[in-house]
């Protein structure tokens, strides 16, 4: 939701019920007291440092900041870092020239263990929760 006023422009980011209000001090003290007088309980927080368990770090004048969630890739690291340690890696999202083929009708299909197949899922989901939140750099790859 965006707001626009003389004061300038105050966003209103909504996910659920977490709210992040972005804008001049005065037009998001304004946008809240509206909120407010439609009976909407308002917790206000003055040092945003998290956000739908993101970390977030402002440059010293608070025009810039950092959003990331190294946690998730920490627990990443932890979970799958051992399978994937020996693999080549790559400047670009992908491996040029290369790209999966399914077996052919007939042709025996690789049998994976249910423990392997749940730990992928489970990777590719944290992997995908990135993408969402932080990391859409990496879409492609994922």
């Amino acid at each position: 939701m965006m707001k626009k006023a003389n004061e300038g422009i105050a966003y209103v980011i909504i996910y659920v019920d977490d709210c992040l209000f972005c804008g001049t001090k005065s037009l998001i003290k304004q946008t809240v007291e509206d909120i407010k007088k439609w009976g909407l309980q308002v917790k206000e927080e003055d040092d945003l440092k998290d956000y739908l368990s993101c970390n977030i770090i402002f440059s010293k004048d608070k025009q810039e900041a950092w959003l990331g969630q190294p946690h998730l890739i920490k627990n990443l690291e932890g979970k799958c870092g051992d399978m994937v340690k020996n693999l080549q890696t790559y400047r670009t999202p992908g491996t040029p020239n290369q790209g999966i083929v399914c077996p052919k009708k007939g042709e025996p299909r690789e049998v994976v263990d249910p423990e392997t197949h749940a730990m992928y899922r489970s990777g590719v989901g944290m992997l995908l929760y990135l993408v969402k939140h932080s990391r859409p750099d990496i879409a492609n790859a994922v």
